[in-house]
C-alpha cells in the first residue's frame, strides 16, 4: 500500500469516526492526554477524555481537589470583567455599603448556632449542652478581647 493510499484510508477512518460520533476503540474510552499524568489525577494536570457522548465538546477533567478553586477563579474573572457593573460604575451608580449595627452580647448569644440535633430516642442533651456552652464561651472571649483592644486604643489616643 502506498503512502498516499494509506493517508486516504486514515482520512476516511477519521471522517467515519466524526460522522458516527463514536470512538474507533469500541467499548473503551479514548484518552488524549496533554500531560503524561494518566487521567487527570495529580495537581494541576488536565486530560481530555473523549467518549461517544463528548465528541463535539470534549471537556477537560479537573482533579477533585482543584474543582472548587477553579469555580472561585471563574467567579472572580466574571466579576472583574462584568460589563454591567463597569457601566454602572462609569455612570456613578455604585451601591453605598450600609453600616452594620453591632449586635449586643446578648443578641450574639441568642444567635449561637450548633450542629447537633437531639433525637427523641437518643441521649444527646449532654453533647448539645457542651456545644452551646463552647459557643457562648467563644463569643464572650471574643467580646472581652474586642473591649480590651478598644480600651487600649482609647488610652493611646488620649495620652
Amino acid at each position: 500500500m502506498s503512502l498516499a493510499h494509506f493517508e486516504g484510508y486514515l482520512s476516511l477512518l477519521s471522517v467515519r469516526f466524526l460522522l458516527n460520533g463514536t470512538p474507533l476503540t469500541k467499548g473503551k474510552r479514548e484518552v488524549q492526554s496533554k500531560t503524561k499524568m494518566g487521567r487527570g489525577f495529580g495537581r494541576g494536570s488536565r486530560v481530555a477524555i473523549v467518549t461517544h457522548a463528548q465528541v463535539k465538546s470534549a471537556g477537560k477533567k479537573v482533579p477533585r481537589g482543584l474543582r472548587g478553586t477553579r469555580q472561585i477563579k471563574r467567579r472572580r474573572f466574571q466579576m472583574k470583567h462584568d460589563e454591567q457593573r463597569k457601566l454602572e460604575e462609569s455612570l456613578g451608580m455604585e451601591k453605598t455599603p450600609e453600616r452594620k449595627v453591632e449586635k449586643t452580647l446578648a443578641q450574639q448569644v441568642a444567635s449561637v448556632q450548633f450542629a447537633h440535633v437531639v433525637n427523641k430516642r437518643q441521649k444527646g442533651l449532654r453533647q448539645l449542652r457542651r456545644q452551646i456552652i463552647a459557643g457562648v464561651r467563644d463569643l464572650r472571649r471574643r467580646y472581652a478581647e474586642k473591649r480590651r483592644r478598644q480600651t487600649l486604643r482609647r488610652a493611646r489616643n488620649s495620652s
